[in-house]
């Protein structure tokens, strides 16, 4: 953290020079890189920490490794850096990886990395772990950025809001495609700013929530998949063409709306990268 106490401060200046060790990187105590094999899928993977909450979308795909592990089958180098880097992109935009050679998104790989202690450690060790892994194996340097980008701001429509607050006090909301149509996302015990990533995600662009609405609310958005930056030049299949477009659907169905505006957004570039050792 940036602001330290001013005591604790005067302590550690108070201390030998002697006594001041650097912090431990974290480790796995176990790992496999293997490049998958020639006939494979390209697939994904995921990290299991301590803390880890995964969506019922997951879990009904039985893509949850072990405990204490981060494991991926058939996944590039850009999956395995989204992966580690991921807290530090906005939402789930996919683009925000620069200098990439065009292997780290071509090649697959598969990996198993397992923790010394799995049932202490966080996902947050053990993406800080896998950081750790892709310096090593794949001896990948980087360096971080901001560029300004195209973006939305999340906004309240003219009417107002059409939301359902949520006040049953839980902690861990969600936000997920429902179980009964593919076009439709339903909200539960939901933060505005989870629905702005989930937004940043469909239309790969960031989006910044200034609704000033605070709290969590229930709520159902029914959309067509089919946005403009994606459909040019596309047909447009029924049922699709008969679903309010995201932009449409926000205002008429939750009472937002997104406004266009330019957003500095985070980003890691690559300095040098090479396909991994051998384990």
């Amino acid at each position: 953290m940036k602001s330290i106490a001013f005591m604790a401060l005067f302590a550690m200046a108070a201390m030998p020079a002697a006594s001041q060790t650097p912090a431990q990187k974290l480790a796995f105590e176990a790992a496999s890189i293997k490049p998958a094999k020639a006939n494979s899928d390209r697939s994904s993977g995921n990290c299991h920490g301590s803390d880890s909450k995964f969506p019922p979308s997951d879990l009904m795909a039985m893509q949850i490794p072990p405990l204490g592990r981060c494991v991926f089958s058939g996944a590039t180098l850009h999956v395995l850096v989204r992966t580690a880097y991921g807290a530090e992109f906005q939402g789930g935009i996919d683009n925000l990886i620069f200098n990439e050679p065009s292997w780290m998104k071509s090649e697959l790989f598969d990996v198993d990395a397992v923790a010394a202690s799995p049932e202490t450690t966080t996902r947050m060790d053990l993406f800080a772990m896998l950081r750790e892994l892709l310096a090593d194996r794949f001896k990948l340097q980087l360096h971080r950025d901001h560029k300004e980008v195209q973006g939305y701001a999340l906004v309240v429509a003219k009417n107002g809001p059409k939301l359902k607050a949520d006040t049953n006090g839980d902690e861990y909301g969600s936000f997920l495609p429902s179980t009964s149509t593919p076009f439709e996302w339903e909200g539960k015990n939901t933060r505005l700013s989870v629905l702005a990533g989930s937004l940043a995600s469909l239309l790969q662009a960031p989006i910044v929530d200034k609704t000033g609405l605070a709290g969590r609310f229930n709520f159902i958005l029914t959309y067509s998949p089919i946005t403009a930056p994606n459909a040019v030049g596309q047909p447009v299949p029924r049922p699709l063409q008969d679903l309010p477009s995201i932009f449409e659907a926000l205002p008429a169905q939750l009472g937002l709306r997104l406004q266009p505006e330019k957003e500095s957004v985070a980003i890691i570039v690559i300095d040098s990268v090479q396909r991994p050792s051998e384990n």
